[in-house]
């Protein structure tokens, strides 16, 4: 009869925010060596920033961007994607993997990547609308109506409408966003596992794979890109 493994026991044992995170972070440790062996050869950031700046595919995944809420990416989940990358790679340099708040916060990006990324733009709401449904709640989490809220968690769905809107803490909100998973199927299963093992590859590299996994200069390099990018359009619109 099978048993389980410790690693396994403590995993289960764990929030699922920071299960994922773990999963993740083993999967970079197991592909540290691989990975410098791939990644050998370094990537010529000059060089792919300017392919970059004549064309509008997406850093991330390469594909055509036609979607008008970006110059850069095709979509959230792409865009969040990169951003978890130098989210984990900035992270490892200061080793801070073990540290409880680096793997909830990875663990809260992670939880949305399978279904597309968290609908960033569907569920933007402006500094005013917050502040009045702060202030409707009283500062207090609604859900747990004790700790103080500092989130404004939609209830059902993306709608910004007041009664859909509540004030929550940190850990309640985190916690209603894992109730509502479920169990992946096979094939999602798959999917999942191929994610994070691409993921860890780019996160596993000495060298960034793809200039927007770059977390050093990702920063100054994104609106150069933009501004050549706006032009190619204007140039378009133009002809």
């Amino acid at each position: 009869m099978a048993t389980k493994s410790k690693e396994s026991d403590y995993l289960d044992n764990l929030e699922p925010g920071r299960r994922l995170a773990l999963i993740l972070l083993s999967n970079i440790r197991d592909l540290e060596v691989v990975s410098a062996i791939i990644n050998s050869d370094s990537l010529n950031f000059d060089q792919e920033i300017a392919c970059f700046m004549d064309t509008l595919k997406c850093v991330n995944c390469d594909n055509e961007i036609n979607n008008e809420g970006s110059v850069i990416y095709c979509s959230e989940y792409c865009q969040q994607i990169a951003g978890t990358i130098r989210y984990v790679r900035r992270a490892r340099i200061g080793h801070r993997e073990s540290e409880i708040e680096f793997q909830v916060g990875l663990g809260d990006r992670l939880n949305h990547l399978p279904n597309g990324g968290y609908p960033v733009r569907d569920r933007h709401l402006s500094k005013e609308l917050r502040e009045r449904i702060f202030k409707r709640d009283n500062y207090t989490c609604r859900i747990c109506g004790k700790k103080e809220a500092q989130q404004i968690d939609h209830i059902m769905g993306s709608s910004d409408d007041p009664t859909n809107l509540q004030a929550a803490c940190a850990d309640c909100n985190r916690e209603k966003a894992f109730s509502n998973t479920r169990l992946a199927t096979a094939e999602e299963k798959k999917f999942i596992e191929n994610l994070y093992f691409n993921m860890a590859m780019r996160i596993a590299t000495p060298v960034p794979s793809l200039a927007c996994d770059d977390h050093e200069r990702w920063q100054k390099t994104e609106p150069k890109i933009r501004g050549a990018r706006k032009k190619i359009i204007k140039n378009r619109i133009v002809k």
